[in-house]
């Protein structure tokens, strides 16, 4: 018998994974307290995967939320079908005003361990998705979450932007930050120049070609780190393909393109 953890556990699939003839690793398999698999946030997040087919890395970091998420419910001995605004306004609050909410935090705590209200709204944004997806597909009653109208009281609140899109309307206000530094072509250059002394010969390429990956691609750190040498093709391969029509793909848990 497993031994139980008294927190919600989250793992996550691998590349024996295949879901309608593609792998798809990341997908979190969320645990309770007691060991029981939350079937509910696995469909949601094979339906973000698939259905809606956003990023590996997005999808792992919806699981990571909706377990710290769970967490909170089990301290509070609060049933998922259960929440509504309050609930959701206490786990706000709690987040903004730096109180732990999960065992994954680290032990020492900073005098200010409140996290950005940035953070916060895109912790609840994807609970809120979770609940509206779970009502909507008969996981959840339709009272669940909805616009109120017409006397019909929701567990929790939704709004109506004028394009359509639901939003919880207790989010925290978002106070504009300053547009971040973005590098012009001269410290770009200064920054390939400086590779050799920084990583030695050995790894001046590697240091190069990444750094081309994230400026012309767009590529993410977490995207980069996750690229295995197998799924780089070939100066003969890429050379094939750039003279044809159409991408480049190789298979792997990260699609990799090249457009002619």
């Amino acid at each position: 018998m497993r031994k139980l953890s008294g927190a919600p556990q989250l793992f996550f699939t691998d590349n024996s994974c295949v879901i309608n003839g593609k792998k798809r690793p990341g997908i979190g398999l969320l645990l309770n307290e007691d060991c029981t698999p939350v079937v509910e946030i696995t469909k949601f997040l094979i339906f973000k995967a698939v259905t809606k087919n956003d990023q590996d890395s997005s999808v792992r970091e919806y699981g990571r939320n909706l377990r710290m998420f769970w967490e909170f419910l089990s301290a509070q001995k609060i049933h998922w079908l259960s929440v509504t605004d309050d609930v959701l306004i206490k786990w706000r609050d709690m987040m903004e005003s730096g109180q732990r909410v999960s065992k994954g935090q680290s032990g020492k705590q900073k005098d200010d361990c409140s996290v950005e209200a940035g953070t916060i709204n895109d912790r609840i944004g994807i609970v809120f998705d979770f609940y509206r997806w779970a009502s909507q597909n008969g996981h959840a009653p339709p009272e669940t979450i909805g616009v109120p109208g017409e006397g019909q009281i929701y567990g929790i609140t939704a709004n109506k932007t004028a394009k359509g899109k639901w939003h919880w309307p207790y989010l925290l206000r978002n106070p504009t930050k300053p547009l971040p530094n973005i590098p012009i072509k001269e410290t770009i250059d200064e920054l390939h120049n400086a590779f050799n002394d920084l990583f030695g010969d050995a790894h001046a390429s590697r240091s190069r070609l990444i750094a081309d990956w994230m400026q012309f691609a767009g590529t993410r750190g977490i995207e980069v780190s996750s690229i295995n040498i197998d799924l780089i093709p070939s100066y003969e391969e890429i050379d094939a393909h750039q003279k044809g029509e159409g991408p480049f793909y190789r298979c792997g848990p990260h699609v990799v393109e090249i457009h002619p």
